[in-house]
């Protein structure tokens, strides 16, 4: 479909195709990376595995340790933007700093809901045409 859309679009609009996570066989996730006119802006979510080891890497980096309720909590909220996590879990580490430990109740009250806002900040962009 997307294929036989392409010489129907008007040169001065634009088709934005959220497809998830597509193999590396997939037929249009190929027509993005070769078509001249068609670009695939991959983003990938991190594992639950790695982010709880960022988490604690990060956070002990500042000399902190993690109650466990507390990597779950982070865990469940961050993830989506690895540069948001890191952020996120800086703010925490100056929150907690002197403390020795990062509890649950410091995790909840710091760090927003991140996976709420997913791929929106990449449409609003393409939307505006802000390749920036």
């Amino acid at each position: 479909a997307v294929e036989a859309a392409l010489p129907l679009l008007h040169p001065g609009c634009f088709l934005l195709v959220g497809a998830g996570e597509l193999a590396a066989r997939s037929s249009l996730r190929l027509l993005f990376e070769t078509e001249k006119t068609l670009a695939a802006l991959p983003c990938y979510h991190d594992e639950t595995e790695n982010i709880q080891a960022l988490i604690r890497a990060r956070l002990e980096k500042e000399g902190l340790s993690v109650a466990r309720e507390a990597v779950e909590y982070l865990t469940a909220h961050l993830g989506n933007d690895r540069g948001v996590t890191l952020a996120e879990l800086e703010k925490l580490a100056l929150y907690t700093h002197g403390r020795g430990i990062v509890a649950f109740e410091d995790a909840q009250a710091l760090i927003e809901g991140n996976r709420e806002t997913q791929l929106d900040s990449i449409a609003f962009a393409v939307a505006e045409r802000n390749a920036a």
